[in-house]
């Protein structure tokens, strides 16, 4: 897991911080997600950004092993998925956003090559909006990160204590 974080902090020019990591279950993130969010269920991972600055990254993440544990499939493990929500979430603290199409296309090349770094081949096939993808061609692709970041567009939520501008993602 730690190889996960270093690898995603250091992909996006990161090679010194901090970055906390709770692994927990869909109630306590369900809890996690209401009180820092305001979205009232479970989800796949939180990632709260502190600090920035120059080679220094600071943050923390909760990520859910029951999501995890629902969304693997053949082939992909619960493992594999949980390593993609840090990943993701260490993403976020990094600066990187999804809410439009070109922003979610880059996070999902950074994802993909993050992954293919760390030994999980194929991340094209199971790594986020593929099993949309999958089951409806014809969709527009989009991941719950999106959802709920475009759903906190108008919430004001609080920065967190630490000053951070962009708050808890997810």
């Amino acid at each position: 897991m730690i190889d996960a974080v270093q690898r995603a902090a250091s992909f996006r020019g990161f090679s010194r911080g901090e970055i906390g990591v709770r692994i927990t279950d869909d109630p306590t993130i369900h809890v996690f997600n209401r009180t820092h969010l305001g979205h009232d269920y479970a989800t796949d991972v939180i990632s709260f950004a502190y600090s920035a600055q120059g080679d220094h990254l600071t943050g923390e993440l909760v990520a859910s092993a029951d999501t995890a544990a629902s969304m693997s499939s053949d082939g992909w493990s619960a493992e594999a998925e949980l390593l993609l929500y840090l990943v993701h979430g260490t993403l976020h603290i990094a600066g990187m956003d999804d809410h439009d199409p070109a922003d979610r296309a880059a996070m999902r090349e950074a994802e993909k090559a993050i992954m293919t770094s760390i030994g999980f081949a194929h991340i094209e096939r199971f790594g986020a909006d593929q099993a949309l993808h999958l089951d409806a061609p014809e969709a527009e692709e989009t991941s719950d990160c999106e959802r709920v970041n475009d759903d906190r567009a108008n919430d004001n939520q609080p920065d967190n204590a630490a000053g951070n501008e962009q708050g808890p993602r997810q």
